[in-house]
């Protein structure tokens, strides 16, 4: 029996790695990955040992759990947590903080981590309950299917086929291999578990054509009020720049998609704001404009061509901004949006290219400043050119935040900085790293001062949380306040990449500063912190790194063969695989979850279970065709007996056919010499009932435990490929359907 429950064990350890598998989906890094495989494992080999070793049910679940209280601090410690109560309980309350204000995918901070490795652990012990301790294999299915949901409403969009089919493929070997285990019932196994398997499929194929019409498209979050609102498959822009919504957003279809080669993709900008207001910033659209075409230089205000940089290219196969918004990173050298927009117009001052028609994919050249990019003059520019006095305009702000404005400069050191540089840099590291500062979605209650509410503003100086839009403020408002001109900008993160591709989300929405310098122009600096935005540009890192000429060797630009300086090769990603000039950009297929594909692996799992079903249903019927015409007790007998030698073909033993049972059973053990006693002692028990039956004036009890426990015996000693071999391709199949043709040819 112990031997029989191995496969069994083993099977559900799969089983509890397919249901974990869609919590990986949850964090935006693979760090989850080794965690969790570890908690699984420990937890499945504590159930399975105690089960090898015969304990209780209540024994078997208690140390499941120690083994899973054990193996979540082992994760808390390994990733770099002290095992104190004050440790324990901030990393607890961090890792609640994430998911009530975060969005899925959360950060891979330490207490999501183990908070995910410690779902990974529940489910696999509920799994191997159910399955292993309980023995209700078939039951499996509903523990498997709360991560699932978990993982689809965190998301806000249906999982890759891949969870599916390998949660179905794992649930379908558990059933089988506790067939397996069942003893009496081992021959039947598969008879029992293929109906099983396509009954599920079935219904997972019904349930799918059902609910595939409802399935959500892309491109539909809305970035609303203050990003982008989807309509009707598309996003645009609304007059006020308030993202708290979109970045509350659980919608996880794609806004964007891209393919790039650079190694750090920059930001994606939509468009900028001079004007701050009553806590608000406010879009700015109107012009003035400079019209451009496809494939040519664009303007860089105020930028130098000598300024040490990368040129990079990215290609759009998904575009769901609604015109005249199109997202596309600062500091761009050259365009095409696709054959709808012959021309389009780009802003004077902030270099924003702005659309007259919808453009489905398109591909942009743009200039990434090295660590080497400084400004060319160490003085501060004024109103002239694309800085306009809105840029240094800090008149709108209330007495309260210009004071908090002061005091932020001060304690950043931006206000002794020795120049306009080195202020923005301080600034910026100041409000990333100082650990006062707090990101979240959620922003801390209003305060009061002499009985009056804060503004916006001095709020979040004062509580020091906030979100990127908070952040971006207090940097721009902190530059003007030294005198430099500084706006804000609008758009998105890079977004996650996968398989190549990189996806951006509704609540991929973000806001940065950009600062003006002589030879720079405007550029860009990330004040949120790095859990939220990711790394700083390389000229403003978050450490300071000495002198500035050291990186001497960074100065030349790195252009590759890639990302070649011409722009003349620029087209959309679309267009260039295509010979006809009129083809518009093809726009990727709308479903955010690929249900075509999972009903073919679904039809092609059932129809490779109905294939594989059709030697084990013959090997059946050939074993049970004399106890199907049987009416009497003796018949009943024969027709046990005639399954037992069937069955003993099938495991790869040699049985003769048409003689007496005292000579099977001589014949049996001449023609086996490599059976053990085991099997010898049950069939010589076996062919003394069979006598009985045959021979004595009035039948005694049934031969057909007798002949199952030969059958058993035989089956233990089997190894596992005749086990195997004897269960898909049995031998009594093989005579059925060679009897059957034969029938049929005459």
């Amino acid at each position: 029996m112990k031997s029989r429950q191995l496969p069994s064990d083993v099977a559900l350890l799969l089983l509890a790695l397919a249901a974990s598998w869609p919590l990986v989906e949850l964090t935006s890094s693979s760090a989850l990955v080794g965690p969790a495989l570890a908690v699984v494992a420990l937890v499945w080999f504590v159930g399975a040992l105690c089960r090898f070793t015969h304990r209780a049910p209540a024994f078997i679940v208690t140390a499941q759990l120690v083994a899973l209280a054990v193996a979540t601090l082992g994760v808390f410690v390994a990733k770099g947590g002290s095992l104190t109560a004050a440790s324990v309980k901030a990393t607890a309350a961090s890792a609640q903080e994430a998911a009530n204000t975060s969005v899925a995918p959360l950060p891979a901070m330490l207490g999501v981590l183990v908070m995910l490795a410690l779902a990974a652990g529940l489910v696999t012990l509920v799994v191997d309950y159910v399955g292993g301790t309980a023995r209700m294999p078939m039951l499996t299915v509903l523990p498997v299917a709360a991560p699932f949901i978990l993982a689809t409403t965190a998301l806000g969009d249906t999982l890759r086929a891949r969870y599916f089919v390998a949660a179905a493929i794992a649930w379908a070997l558990v059933v089988l291999a506790a067939s397996f285990a069942e003893g009496s019932s081992l021959r039947t196994g598969l008879m029992r578990s293929l109906p099983v398997f396509a009954a599920m499929t079935a219904v997972a194929v019904l349930t799918a054509l059902v609910l595939a019409p409802s399935v959500p498209q892309r491109a539909t979050p809305a970035l609303a009020e203050g990003g982008a609102q989807g309509v009707n498959n598309s996003v645009d822009f609304s007059e006020t720049l308030d993202l708290s919504k979109s970045l509350n957003s659980r919608n996880a279809a794609p806004v964007l998609t891209y393919t790039t080669q650079a190694t750090t993709p920059a930001p994606l900008r939509a468009t900028t704001s001079s004007s701050y207001a009553d806590g608000v910033w406010r879009a700015e659209s109107s012009g003035p404009f400079t019209d451009a075409r496809p494939n040519t230089e664009l303007p860089n205000p105020g930028a130098e061509d000598s300024m040490p940089a990368r040129t990079e290219r990215m290609s759009v196969t998904l575009n769901g901004m609604r015109p005249p918004f199109v997202a596309a990173p600062a500091q761009l050298r050259a365009a095409n949006f696709g054959s709808a927009n012959p021309t389009f117009r780009v802003g004077t001052n902030n270099g924003v290219p702005f659309l007259s028609q919808p453009a489905p994919a398109y591909s942009v050249l743009y200039r990434e400043y090295t660590a080497a990019a400084r400004p060319t003059s160490n003085e501060r520019a004024g109103v002239g050119g694309s800085v306009t006095a809105k840029d240094l305009d800090t008149a709108t702000l209330p007495e309260a935040a210009k004071q908090r404005i002061t005091r932020l400069n001060q304690a950043s050191g931006a206000a002794d900085a020795g120049t306009p540089f080195e202020q923005a840099v301080a600034l910026q590291r100041y409000l990333r790293t100082d650990p006062s500062f707090t990101y979240s979605l959620k922003l801390a209650p209003t305060r009061s001062e002499n009985g009056r509410e804060l503004d916006p503003l001095s709020n979040f100086l004062e509580t020091r949380r906030g979100y990127c839009t908070q952040f971006a403020t207090a940097m721009v408002m902190g530059a003007r306040q030294m005198g430099l001109p500084a706006r804000v900008a609008i758009g998105f993160l890079p977004g996650t990449e996968r398989s190549g591709t990189y996806e951006v989300r509704a609540a991929d929405a973000h806001a940065w500063a950009e600062v003006y310098f002589p030879g720079m122009g405007w550029t860009r600096f990330d004040p949120t912190p790095g859990l939220r935005s990711g790394a700083p540009p390389p000229y403003a890192p978050d450490t300071p790194t000495g002198d500035s000429s050291a990186s001497s060797s960074s100065s030349a630009p790195t252009s590759s063969t890639s990302t070649s300086s011409s722009t003349s090769s620029v087209r959309p990603s679309s267009e260039t695989s295509t010979s006809s000039s009129t083809t518009q950009p093809a726009e990727p297929d709308s479903d955010s979850f690929p249900w075509a594909r999972l009903l073919a692996v679904l039809g092609g799992l059932a129809l490779v279970a109905l294939l594989a079903s059709v030697l084990p249903l013959a090997g059946r019927r050939k074993r049970q065709e004399v106890t199907r015409t049987a009416s009497t007790d003796r018949e009943r007998d024969e027709g046990a007996w005639h399954a037992m030698l069937w069955s003993l073909r099938d495991l790869g033993y040699t049985t003769p056919e048409g003689l007496s049972p005292r000579a099977t059973a001589e014949a049996f053990t001449r023609d086996n010499p490599e059976s053990g006693t085991t099997v010898r002692e049950a069939l010589e028990r076996a062919c003394s009932g069979m006598e009985a039956s045959r021979y004595a004036p009035t039948t005694g009890r049934s031969q057909a435990s007798a002949c199952d426990r030969v059958v058993r015996a035989a089956r233990d000693e089997a190894s596992w490929g005749a086990r195997v071999k004897a269960l898909l391709v049995p031998a009594s199949g093989r005579a059925y359907l060679t009897a059957l043709g034969r029938r049929n040819r005459t």
